[in-house]
């Protein structure tokens, strides 16, 4: 009698409710696909020469060669502007912006349409 009742304990733990939610619980979570391996996240250089000047380092158009962007304010009328440089501090394009800077400016980067080229993001304050 002894037997069967430690036969009869083992075999509860393995029809007992909770350890039936547990296995389905185990086949459902290793059936769901893995939707965020496709994104990741880096550590990006930033060199803060102000408080509304700095400099991140990106690569914009997915050839592998960081570009440079610089976050400035123009010297005129202290409106916001971006610049995009290559590595030989070339300028490739300038965004003027309306608006000022908000108290601590950044900037965001992303490949928003998923062309291959990432955009660049920011957000300026209008007076």
């Amino acid at each position: 009698m002894h037997i069967f009742r430690k036969l009869q304990l083992k075999r509860y733990w393995q029809v007992h409710p909770l350890a039936l939610a547990l296995y389905v619980s185990i086949i459902i979570v290793s059936l769901i696909p893995n939707y965020f391996q496709e994104y990741q996240a880096e550590i990006k250089n930033i060199t803060e020469l102000t408080e509304v000047q700095k400099v991140y380092y990106h690569d914009l158009d997915g050839d592998g060669i960081t570009e440079k962007i610089f976050l400035s304010n123009s010297k005129e009328n202290r409106m916001a502007n971006v610049y995009y440089l290559d590595v030989n501090d070339i300028l490739i394009n300038q965004w003027n912006l309306k608006g000022k800077w908000l108290d601590k400016p950044m900037l965001y980067f992303g490949d928003y349409n998923k062309n291959g080229y990432a955009e660049v993001y920011c957000i300026t304050q209008d007076p």
